[in-house]
């Protein structure tokens, strides 16, 4: 009774004669693949505090002290030089024209920094969600479009995992978008999307993702033999609209997961390399694995998959050593560390790439004990094909208000210079 169409949606429930059909679905060519994995921090992380000018800095053509003016404003919750991991920007492309040649990395990231002098990592500076190009006095004097409710979770939430701001109807997904373009293009691609963290607005589109919990795929229970009876009250299409809709997704949550987690218990191949993962993060990215390790079976050639950590609104807590805030992006830079490996034993660390986000970045000039909610920030891509070894986007050169991009009066909230759908 409570998982009926006419509990969920409407008392009237009429039951056609069409016998449910399985969905429509593309047959693997056997083509190379390819896998995105989205790692949301979510709560807005402090990414002023994961790239921080250090060396070589100038301004207008002279010499500047840009990490003395970033600790001048940043005062309790700057990252000391004493602690910072050094990398070198060339600043010798086009995509890679930075204000100084010696920027410093968190500690708590030191996978990625590794990873960045391998030439596996890049950093993108100043990068946030945008209608379009705006300049601080477009933006004071509203002359241009900018994302509604910005500095809010929840907005800003939905805007970075839309990537399409400005729109007047409701956005899809990002991911939602790339699994409908490979699946729709006149070539498709046998393509698959994952959730590691519930039903997510960033997979809004045509196509649900599957959803695996920490413990694995979650699988509906059968402790008292209802599934048969489910599946007998499911097996005819519903004449009405919003009944189907139900029982569509109903049907599709129960068989996808069955298949998914029959085929991931039975699988022969597992990860290796977390033994002892112990944060839900490492947990979430042992499942990412385990499904890309399992792509024989599933026969997928695109895959997309969503990780998401909380915990990162650090109104009361710097991103410095001994501080919660730090000990989660260690945990997140562990993950990282972890899916390198695994994908490099399997020798398709080239055909995976790992994206940053959160929700926005923080202000640069301390409250005292942390940062509060700002719009630009610093984020990192990692995989075997990355052009790494360079930071993109556009990092200040002056971080007071003689920046075009630090709104007056703020605190330190800088227009991004580079959109994420850029």
């Amino acid at each position: 009774l409570l998982s009926s169409a006419e509990f969920h949606t409407a008392n009237v429930n009429v039951r056609g004669a069409q016998k449910r059909q399985d969905p429509f679905s593309i047959s693997s060519k056997n083509r190379k693949y390819k896998a995105i994995i989205v790692t949301f921090m979510s709560g807005g992380v402090d990414s002023w505090n994961f790239l921080v000018p250090n060396s070589g800095c100038k301004h207008a053509g002279e010499n500047f002290d840009l990490y003395g003016e970033y600790a001048n404003l940043r005062a309790a919750a700057a990252l000391p030089r004493g602690e910072m991991l050094l990398v070198n920007s060339p600043n010798d492309r086009a995509r890679n024209r930075q204000p100084c040649t010696g920027y410093g990395v968190n500690p708590a990231l030191e996978n990625i920094k590794k990873l960045y002098n391998d030439g596996d990592a890049a950093f993108i500076a100043n990068i946030g969600t945008m209608v379009e190009p705006l300049t601080r006095d477009e933006y004071e004097k509203k002359k241009k479009r900018y994302p509604s409710s910005l500095f809010g979770h929840n907005t800003q939430q939905r805007t970075s995992k839309s990537v399409h701001a400005g729109t007047a109807k409701k956005p899809k997904g990002i991911l939602g978008r790339i699994q409908e373009a490979l699946t729709e293009q006149q070539n498709p691609y046998a393509a698959a999307s994952y959730s590691m963290n519930g039903a997510q607005i960033i997979f809004d589109g045509k196509y649900q993702p599957s959803i695996i919990g920490g413990s694995g795929v979650e699988t509906l229970s059968d402790v008292f033999n209802q599934k048969q009876y489910l599946k007998q009250m499911l097996d005819k299409e519903s004449d009405h609209g919003f009944c189907e809709a139900y029982s569509h997704l109903l049907n599709r949550s129960i068989e996808d997961s069955d298949h998914l987690g029959g085929i991931l218990d039975s699988a022969t191949r597992k990860p290796t390399h977390f033994s002892g993962a112990s944060s839900s993060i490492e947990r979430q990215m042992k499942n990412v694995a385990s499904v890309i390790l399992a792509r024989g079976d599933t026969n997928k050639e695109r895959e997309v998959f969503y990780i998401e950590y909380g915990g990162f609104d650090s109104h009361f807590d710097a991103l410095r050593r001994g501080t919660g805030t730090y000990d989660r992006v260690v945990s997140v830079d562990k993950a990282i560390k972890r899916m390198e490996e695994e994908m490099k034993a399997e020798g398709i660390w080239d055909d995976v790439l790992i994206v940053s986000s959160s929700d926005f970045g923080r202000k640069l000039v301390g409250n005292g004990g942390g940062t509060d909610h700002a719009w630009g920030g610093h984020y990192f891509l990692a995989g075997g094909a990355v052009r790494g070894g360079q930071i993109l986007g556009e990092y200040p050169s002056r971080l007071d208000e003689t920046c075009e991009r630090n709104i007056h009066n703020s605190g330190g909230r800088f227009i991004p210079t580079s959109s994420w759908g850029a």
